[in-house]
This record gives C-alpha cells, structure tokens and sequence, in this order.
C-alpha cells in the first residue's frame, strides 16, 4: 500500500512465474477504496477512441450537419463500441 497526498493507493500483482525478472504485472490498482482493473482501463480508451471517431464524423458532416448512410452507420457502430465498454466498466468497478 502506498500513501501519497492523503489517497490510500493499494496495489495487487500476479504471482511471477520468475521472481528474479523483477516486472510487477499490475492488475488491480485500488485508490481511495476505487478499484480499477486492467481491463476496465482499456474499456476506458476504446470508448474515448470510439468518442473520437464520432467527432470526425461531425467535423466531416460540418457546416450543415447532414449526414450521409454511411456516416449514421458510423456512428451507430461507435455509440455500440461506447455502450459495451461503458457495460463492461460498470462490471469492473461497481
């Protein structure tokens, strides 16, 4: 456990096959009783990158905002990306 600034930061690793390698493989980190897991932090990036990819489609469709088939499409598949991974984190964490 380490203490920085007031925060309890607890730290969990997997038991290393070769403990003379010395990598720490993080799996779980834990601050102020939140816990955040690997996954749930990857989750986090593919929903901002799926975010992103949202944004293009509105600074293509930009000044009218009318957009195209495929552009709808796009973003349907995006806001599906968002909603798994916002499902998985809630699975994560909560």
């Amino acid at each position: 456990m380490l203490q920085q600034q007031g925060r309890r930061i607890t730290v969990r690793e997997l038991p290393l096959p070769r403990p003379t390698l010395g990598y720490l493989i993080l799996t779980r980190l834990s601050v102020d009783g939140v816990t955040m897991t690997k996954r749930a932090v990857d989750e986090t990036f593919a929903a901002l990158f799926a975010l992103t990819d949202i944004r293009f489609v509105f600074r293509e469709a930009k000044p009218l905002f009318a957009y195209t088939e495929e552009q709808k499409e796009k973003v349907r598949m995006a806001l599906e990306r968002v909603r798994r991974a916002c499902d998985a984190i809630e699975k994560e964490v909560l």
